[in-house]
């Protein structure tokens, strides 16, 4: 095992969140490592993401962060942490406007540019990186590579390609982290007095997904393997507005197109959606549109695995004042959205739920912190529109100067311990790769956007099943030892999601039982899932609904 020299602050992750939080720790101490699984500020699901940001800036009216807290709560079902939004709200336009001194370049746009309001409406505004020189499909680059320039410049020590298989603990606190070489096949510990978790989310648990390879639940498993709390993680967001042709274009639209005059079609031409909202594709978005546009294709009436997206009413105005970037990047690949269809699907996107964390990333447990994506509770139930961005800014921010402010004023880093870690070749008749597909493929059909009792108790015994036959793989070299390692997480991951999912005995939300089709006030809480040991504990707790 190689034991690198102790640092102060020791992040996991090099997307948004994780730049940030180093940029943000090293201001305060002096050593700051970051380790990656991927390529700093070229991996992770920022980069893939439009990067739309709201906040309210000193131009808005002061009114402008109370609507923003309230639309908050109202999409997400008023299950969010208050005290988490509260954060978010109050600290979003200084920390995304700071970023400009960080080398990102922002275009700043009236709110209704993210909601589809009229100009008259009390908003906050929208902020969105200058994509200029990016490509469209990777346009968050535009923020993530900016910033891990600046976290080097800094002198922020960055690692990439060492993913994190465990902390380590000593006494019930956290004190750094052992990492897994692939290359050479080497345990590294990284001593630290605070570890920050910000890897995102777990979107390819699923195997029809817009996020990359590597968002592999990673703070979740490492936050339950130590016997931490994660909430809401029957919270999956599934975004319809994926953009399927032509592949090199393959992104996520702006929801708000529907606002300004997109509806949708199927094979048939037919607009399938006022079959079941008279209201049409805007107030479908949010709950239904996901499920029904599923179901199209599903049932045959879907066009190369999606629905048509019919944008030909969409005013030029609209393209030129608001999605300027995406128009231009339309028609570079050959598709002009004035007068060509479109083709839409509907692929996991998003994790609204996390580890259970207080304001500025703090845990339950001492020396430990987590930020963005990692993180369950400001967005309760479901997103709000321009949040999630925003989010990996404001937490990120707040987080890495918690984080180094408490490694400041910690006591002397006590000596490692070898990892638990069997690394040993051996033989087997299985490939990781069988499990890993049987494993995504069996989330995507039962714990996705349909649920019931009978599909979530069967996904429980699938998820065992592919536990054991981990333990049958083949394992000769280490890139095969840290696959095993990664779907090992992968499964304590999923089986969380599912065990969270068929205890909420309701629909709210992404979350739709077939079972139990309404909204129950009954759950206005958050189920809770941590490990004793093998066992996994999985509780309901009401919300107080005296701060609701």
């Amino acid at each position: 095992m190689r034991t690198l020299t102790p640092c102060d602050v020791l992040i996991v992750g090099g997307g948004g969140t994780g730049l940030r939080t180093a940029i943000e720790a090293k201001r305060i101490v002096e050593d700051v490592v970051l380790v990656c699984k991927g390529e700093a500020g070229r991996s992770g699901s920022t980069m893939y993401a439009g990067c739309s940001m709201i906040a309210t800036l000193p131009t808005d009216p002061p009114e402008a962060v109370e609507i923003h807290f309230k639309d908050t709560m109202a999409v997400g079902k008023f299950l969010n942490d208050e005290a988490l939004v509260e954060e978010l709200v109050t600290h979003a336009g200084e920390e995304i406007m700071a970023l400009e001194a960080l080398g990102v370049k922002l275009h700043t746009k009236k709110g209704g540019f993210l909601l589809g309001r009229g100009d008259e409406a009390i908003l906050p505004s929208g902020i969105e990186p200058d994509y200029t020189g990016y490509e469209f499909s990777t346009r968050g680059s535009s923020l993530t590579r900016p910033l891990a320039e600046q976290a080097r410049r800094l002198g922020v020590t960055i690692i990439d390609h060492l993913p994190i298989v465990k902390l380590f603990m000593d006494e019930g606190e956290v004190w750094g982290a052992f990492g897994f070489d692939a290359t050479t096949g080497e345990a590294v510990f990284f001593q630290a007095k605070a570890v920050i978790l910000a890897t995102g989310g777990a979107g390819w648990l699923y195997a029809v997904t817009s996020n990359s390879p590597d968002l592999t639940g990673d703070s979740y498993s490492l936050a339950l393997d130590v016997g931490m709390t994660v909430k809401d993680m029957e919270f999956v967001e599934f975004n319809p507005c994926r953009l399927l042709h032509p592949k090199a274009l393959e992104t996520n639209l702006p929801p708000d197109l529907f606002s300004f005059g997109g509806i949708l079609r199927n094979a048939s031409g037919e607009r399938f959606i006022l079959a079941h909202n008279p209201l049409g594709e805007e107030a479908s978005f949010r709950e239904e549109m996901p499920r029904l546009l599923f179901r199209e294709v599903e049932e045959g009436r879907g066009i190369d695995g999606g629905v048509s997206l019919d944008a030909t009413a969409i005013p030029m105005e609209v393209w030129q004042d608001r999605y300027p970037f995406l128009f231009n990047a339309l028609l570079q690949h050959g598709i002009d959205p004035r007068k060509d269809l479109m083709i839409v699907g509907v692929r996991a996107n998003l994790f609204t739920g996390g580890i259970k964390a207080g304001t500025r990333g703090k845990t339950e447990i001492p020396g430990l912190y987590a930020a963005g994506e990692a993180i369950g509770g400001v967005h309760g139930a479901k997103r709000f529109g321009g949040n999630s961005v925003a989010h990996t800014q404001v937490s990120g921010a707040l987080t890495g100067r918690e984080a180094a402010l408490h490694a400041k004023a910690r006591r002397s880093i006590p000596p490692p311990i070898p990892p638990p870690l069997d690394l040993r070749r051996r033989s087997g008749d299985i490939s990781h790769q069988e499990v890993e597909t049987r494993l995504r493929q069996i989330m995507w059909e039962h714990v996705g956007l349909f649920r019931s009792a009978a599909s979530l108790k069967k996904v429980k015994e699938e998820i065992q099943a592919c536990r054991s036959l981990l333990e049958g793989c083949a394992i000769q070299n280490p890139k095969e030892w840290l696959h095993h390692l990664t779907l090992q997480g992968m499964c304590l991951v999923a089986s969380a999601v599912t065990a969270s999912a068929l205890m909420r005995e309701e629909s709210r939300g992404p979350h739709y039982r077939e079972d139990y089709p309404s909204q129950d006030k009954r759950w206005l809480g958050s189920v809770e899932v941590r490990m004793h040991g093998e066992e996994m504990e999985v509780t309901f707790k009401p919300k107080d609904v005296r701060k609701t």
